[in-house]
């Protein structure tokens, strides 16, 4: 079954608010650091806000998120071997977000082609991993107060969400996410069950 339908339990941020939350969290903790003094930490912070800013706005598996490098930002396309499925996808992403990446990440830091964009603190040149993706995303969760269930997931989950909301295509959103069905992407982003809980709400037997 295609993306472990199996952990919809987790959930995608859903609430707008519950979005612009996050990103001024994140954008204070970047601000928060002295880039002269603490270049590193600044530069963690940076990436770990356009690690959440390009997961939501492009919808890709966190394992090829991941595998993203220098180079495709600057090229404007994310020509990539999905891990999951070995399909070779190019990947047109929103111009306005690659150009905000190529800007203030990629071109502001100085990286090389062949460097990954999500960098890992260890190692030379290695991506980060699943479990830095997810500490980061409870972090988050954590100062918010978020009381739903997050993962890795939750990235593309929105992405999802927030693009079968805007558009109610849910054939190219399908497509996009290699599934099987409507059903399954349905099922996938929390329509099926956001849709459950409110018809259970609005519904009363009166005695």
């Amino acid at each position: 079954m295609n993306d472990n339908i199996g952990r919809n339990t987790v959930y995608p941020i859903r609430e707008k608010k519950d979005l612009e939350d996050c990103f001024v969290y994140l954008r204070r903790e970047i601000k928060a650091v002295d880039p002269e003094k603490h270049p590193t930490q600044y530069w963690i912070k940076t990436r770990n806000y356009y690690l959440v800013y390009l997961g939501i706005n492009i919808g890709l598996r966190v394992s090829d998120l991941l595998r993203i490098k220098a180079k495709h930002i600057k090229d404007g396309f994310i020509q990539l071997r999905e891990q999951k499925t070995g399909k070779l996808q190019q990947i047109q992403a929103n111009k306005e977000v690659i150009r905000e990446i190529k800007k203030n990440y990629v071109e502001k830091f100085q990286m090389d082609d062949d460097t990954y964009l999500f960098m890992s603190r260890e190692g030379y040149n290695k991506p980060m991993t699943r479990q830095n993706v997810t500490a980061i995303i409870k972090d988050i969760q954590d100062k918010l107060g978020w009381n739903f269930p997050v993962n890795t997931h939750t990235l593309r989950k929105t992405f999802g969400y927030h693009y079968y909301r805007a558009t109610n295509d849910v054939v190219g959103l399908q497509k996009m996410f290699n599934h099987s069905t409507p059903r399954t992407t349905l099922i996938y982003i929390g329509m099926i069950q956001e849709e459950v809980d409110t018809a259970r709400q609005n519904f009363q037997i009166k005695i």
